[in-house]
């Protein structure tokens, strides 16, 4: 089995979900390189147009008790 279908089974079946922080959607450079390297990871070069993908900026947030920093959770939208 290639590498990337040990990293993505679902290619080509099911939307690839990408759940991106605020501060990296708000810079194009950044999403740049994110789908570059998404690209990558579904084993193609430059480009993931053969994957059903999904980018969605992140609003799901949780607390940690034990120092109270705020860390981003995935974020799972149903319908895609």
């Amino acid at each position: 089995m290639e590498e990337h279908m040990k990293l993505f089974p679902l290619q080509g079946q099911a939307p690839v979900r990408i759940v991106i922080p605020a501060d990296v959607a708000a810079d194009i450079g950044k999403v740049h390189t994110v789908v570059d390297n998404l690209a990558r990871r579904l084993g193609c070069e430059g480009c993931f147009s053969g994957s059903s993908c999904v980018l969605i900026q992140q609003h799901e947030f949780i607390v940690r008790p034990e120092n109270l920093e705020v860390e981003g959770l995935p974020t799972i939208r149903e319908g895609f």
